[in-house]
């Protein structure tokens, strides 16, 4: 049956109408919810007859809402100890082990051969790896690029939670 075919009444349908008003309706309800093609857009259970979704993109539905729901995350960061390591942990997470280039040349543009654009990789990941592990990479010259990274996500985290 087509998801959006609308239920006729049948026989019984009309005789039970008939005897109970609120059993017929309750009845054609049951019958509609059970011709639904997916178990998430039934009715028939008690925590879906109430959830009506609005067809709007997420970025719609929040964006009147945005600066309060900015404020409250800034300020459970703040307050919560529990929050502050749920988004640290997140931000954590989008790193994983670090950062570690992967030099890919267009050898084609470059006009380089396919030895020499695999040559250039492998000095380019080495420069890299000589910088990463300086401390060039502070501008106090005291940390290491690895050791900097995980406050990035931290940082950028911290800042888009500011601005719109």
């Amino acid at each position: 049956m087509p998801r959006h075919q609308k239920i006729t009444p049948t026989v019984i349908d009309r005789l039970v109408g008939w005897v109970s008003p609120r059993a017929g309706f309750e009845r054609i309800q049951y019958r509609q919810a059970m011709a639904s093609a997916y178990a998430g857009a039934s009715n028939s259970r008690r925590a879906m007859k109430s959830w009506t979704p609005s067809s709007s993109s997420p970025g719609d539905a929040i964006l009147d809402d945005l600066p309060k729901l900015r404020e409250r995350c800034n300020d459970l960061d703040r307050n919560n100890g529990l929050a502050h390591g749920a988004a640290t942990k997140a931000a954590e997470c989008v790193l994983g082990h670090g950062l570690a280039l992967k030099a890919r040349v267009d050898v084609e543009s470059v006009g380089l051969s396919l030895k020499e654009g695999q040559a250039l990789e492998r000095q380019l990941e080495r420069l890299w790896r000589i910088w990463a592990t300086s401390t060039y990479a502070d501008a106090t010259e005291r940390r290491s690029f690895h050791a900097i990274a995980p406050a990035t996500p931290l940082m950028r985290y911290s800042l888009s939670t500011k601005t719109l």
